[in-house]
């Protein structure tokens, strides 16, 4: 081994140390191989890595005559050889070289050798994920059920944990998972938000619009505009005015009699109204040992004979000793009471657990 290829792997195992001392662990790092017949791999030697991570090139062969440096006239610069003549370079399979990044950009490199076969570029970013979703349809219809997909959202130096979603445009985040669904009751434009949480603890917020349009008018089943032709191309017909009997809905609701609640987001259950109706949600939470927690009051509008889900949360000062009642393999019991304002009721008892 060359005394310049010895220098680059001792600094870069000085790097390491004292990374470690300082934080009491290593930046993440992640590799690109050079010379596999005049390439870089993988992506074409095209990386994303946080602020801070490191990359490290590995000469592979079995083409090993490459010098790695930066694209002039950058802020940052690295060079794998400084002071080398190419025609002098003698690089051994499994040399290493090691640049760490501390600004956010984005950098271009290249083979001082090769520059027009082997290049690439470096993403630095600040370690945040980012949140992104897709809404079908796009443009809704009252009554109609509306898919959400987060799985597009991405997070460069490692996964995306969580979703969180608020669908209705109040500013809370009431639904959890990747992919959500939602019906809604009436015609409006909702904000609709999502948030994602990486591996680190670290979020981000995305929003989209979404436009809820009335269905078709109809004159019992048959769109107006086709009853309203129908009626000027015959003679009047009076129909006697009926009284419609008095009718009175019907609620049910349903809730997984175990819940996972590691997280203590909530209790979520489903609510079906017969005629359609608006129920309000509220409830509580106990467990032994623990004080009574009261969970959020949530107010939603049913539409006749569609299921809908609702989650309650609790509230973010009693998770924590939630949590650590949870983890002890215990339970809390949660009791939810849901109404219409013509007194209708049903009562759900849930379980929490870890």
């Amino acid at each position: 081994m060359s005394v310049v290829r010895r220098h680059h792997i001792l600094g870069l195992a000085s790097l390491v140390a004292c990374a470690t001392l300082a934080s009491g662990a290593v930046a993440a790092t992640k590799t690109i191989d050079v010379g596999n017949n005049k390439t870089l791999s993988p992506n074409s030697g095209n990386a994303s890595i946080a602020a801070a991570d490191t990359i490290t090139w590995r000469w592979v062969g079995p083409d090993l005559g490459h010098i790695i440096e930066s694209a002039p006239g950058q802020t940052e610069q690295w060079d794998s050889d400084p002071g080398v003549i190419e025609a002098n370079i003698t690089h051994a399979s499994g040399d290493l070289f090691a640049h760490t990044f501390p600004q956010v950009g984005a950098f271009n490199y290249r083979c001082r050798i090769h520059p027009d076969k082997m290049f690439g570029t470096i993403t630095v970013t600040d370690g945040r994920p980012t949140a992104a979703f897709t809404m079908t349809p796009l443009a809704a219809t009252a009554g109609e059920r509306v898919d959400f997909d987060g799985m597009a959202s991405t997070d460069p130096d490692g996964i995306v944990m969580g979703w969180e979603w608020d669908l209705d445009g109040d500013g809370t985040f009431e639904a959890f998972g990747a992919t959500p669904n939602h019906t809604y009751a009436t015609a409006r434009t909702v904000t609709v938000s999502l948030r994602v949480t990486d591996t680190s603890g670290m979020s981000h917020t995305v929003t989209q619009q979404l436009t809820v349009t009335s269905p078709p008018a109809t004159v019992l089943g048959t769109p107006l505009a086709l009853a309203q032709s129908a009626t000027s191309a015959t003679t009047a017909v009076t129909t006697p005015i009926v009284d419609a009997p008095s009718l009175v809905a019907t609620l049910t609701a349903s809730a997984a009699a175990k819940q996972r609640g590691a997280v203590t987001r909530g209790v979520t259950f489903e609510a079906l109204c017969d005629l359609g109706c608006v129920v309000t949600a509220t409830g509580s939470l106990v467990y032994p040992g623990g004080p009574k927690i009261t969970l959020t009051k949530a107010t939603k509008t049913l539409i006749a004979g569609q299921r809908l889900k609702i989650a309650m949360l609790i509230p973010a000062k009693s998770r924590a000793g939630l949590l650590k009642h949870l983890k002890k393999g215990k339970t809390a019991t949660a009791t939810i009471v849901v109404t219409t304002p013509d007194g209708a009721s049903v009562r759900k008892i849930v379980k929490l657990t870890r």
